[in-house]
């Protein structure tokens, strides 16, 4: 019963579960509210009224008016749309002789139709096309010779939102030359912004009002413009080196002891299978070593978000560093940097017959010469070497070995992973080739096999 229910707010008692809520019924609701699931929420239905002054509407909700009827003084038309009532209606203009009904359901001089003009023309503007008086001519004008003309005076103002400043109406909004007030200018470079005068050279008025510039970004010549690249490296203008890239704040060296400043690492597949598990070694130790918030993904060359299927290029920007294991052939990132662009401080080389190299790019001498015999499960040359995209500023971590069986490439990873990341700050180079021999012949790389220094360099 009711009389049981003492707990203040739920004075009722629902009989189906024996528990106290705040309704049972609407009846037990006030004025505008409904019970829904024993709590009184707003709504009404017929039997349930509205506060005095609001009507129940078809979606069950209390309104200012459902009809016109409802309506009355000075706004006599009910916009259904918005159950309020308004001044008028463009789709039923009920406005005097000689004012037009706006878009916000206001009365403002002007014509409504050809019938309102001398010569039956009324202009989009709401003026006349011809005029005998300024009565026929838009709020802000004046009928002179015939034509009307932007003017306005006290005794003929300017229509809504509008402000007459010298003799002329304008939007005190957004006039530069009248700027929140009458005679407030912005100069030639400013802007006005709702009223303010403001330079379009900041990051939340980029080029135009309000234009926001997002993060990672700064309004470089009235621009958006990304901050993590080479040529706007953490501001505008501010331009990296050779051998640099930018950590999408400041410009770094492209040498290994700086390897871990980006933290946005992909892992990128040739689709080769010893390639791709070579990949995954580089990357597999960058946590560890690096930070614990370094993020890692995985995937193909064929990821055209990541890599230009056309030309192999790397689409990842500034900030970002792609780690891959695989030659120029088959990896094609590999050959974007090494063999097209030719940003690589060293290359892979062959005569075509017996033998393969390692070349220095700024001589063309010979860093390594392997006789094609001497590759085997227990012995190859491996390279290990960064790079940066000179288009999108993305940097490279490249590894692969110079024999065809994919040992060196296999050896230059897990070098890398185990020695080279771990102790990065005694590698001050950005390249460093070395020669393996897998003296307990196991055709694996580890601690017990002998890696011989063949070169290296910035």
């Amino acid at each position: 019963m009711d009389g049981d229910c003492t707990t203040p707010g739920k004075p009722f008692c629902d009989p189906s579960t024996k528990t106290c809520v705040s309704c049972v019924q609407d009846a037990q609701c006030p004025r505008g509210q409904v019970c829904q699931a024993n709590v009184c929420t707003t709504g009404c239905t017929p039997n349930q009224p509205c506060p005095m002054g609001q009507v129940c509407s078809a979606a069950g909700q209390c309104v200012q008016c459902t009809t016109n009827a409802q309506c009355s003084g000075a706004t006599p038309q009910c916009d259904v749309a918005s159950n309020r009532c308004v001044q008028c209606l463009p789709s039923n203009d009920t406005c005097p002789m000689g004012e037009y009904c706006r878009n916000d359901f206001t009365c403002e001089r002007g014509c409504k139709t050809g019938t309102d003009c001398p010569s039956g023309v009324c202009l989009p503007n709401r003026s006349c096309a011809m005029c005998t008086m300024d009565a026929q001519c838009a709020a802000g004008n004046v009928c002179v010779g015939g034509s009307c003309t932007p003017a306005c005076s006290a005794t003929n103002p300017c229509g809504s939102g509008r402000e007459c400043c010298t003799g002329r109406c304008v939007d005190t909004r957004a006039d530069t030359g009248n700027c929140g007030a009458c005679g407030t200018s912005c100069g030639a470079s400013g802007a006005c912004c709702q009223g303010q005068c403001k330079a379009l050279n900041t990051t939340n008025d980029c080029g135009a009002c309000g234009v926001q510039c997002g993060a990672s970004a700064a309004c470089c010549n009235n621009a958006c413009t990304p901050t993590n690249s080479l040529s706007n490296c953490g501001g505008c203008g501010i331009r990296c080196g050779a051998d640099q890239f930018c950590d999408g704040t400041v410009c770094r060296n492209q040498t290994f002891p700086e390897f871990c400043a980006n933290r946005s690492v992909f892992a990128i597949y040739d689709g080769r299978p010893l390639d791709d598990a070579a990949t995954n070694v580089l990357a597999s130790t960058i946590r560890a070593n690096c930070s614990t918030q370094t993020t890692i993904q995985y995937g193909p060359q064929t990821n055209a978000s990541w890599v230009d299927q056309t030309n192999g290029a790397l689409l990842l920007g500034g900030g970002s560093t792609v780690v891959t294991a695989g030659g120029p052939f088959p990896n094609k990132p590999v050959q974007w940097l090494e063999r097209t662009r030719q940003v690589t401080k060293v290359f892979f080389a062959t005569n075509s017959l017996d033998t393969f190299y390692f070349r220095k790019r700024s001589d063309n001498s010979n860093v390594v010469s392997f006789p094609q015999a001497n590759c085997s499960p227990n012995r190859d040359v491996f390279l290990v070497t960064l790079a940066t995209d000179p288009t999108s500023g993305t940097l490279a971590l490249i590894s692969y070995g110079l024999c065809s069986g994919g040992y060196g490439t296999q050896t230059g990873a897990w070098y890398w992973a185990n020695v080279m990341l771990p102790n990065r700050a005694s590698y001050p180079d950005s390249w460093y080739i070395y020669e393996w021999l897998d003296t307990n012949l196991n055709t694996l790389p580890d601690q017990g096999d002998t890696f011989t220094l063949r070169g290296n360099g910035r």
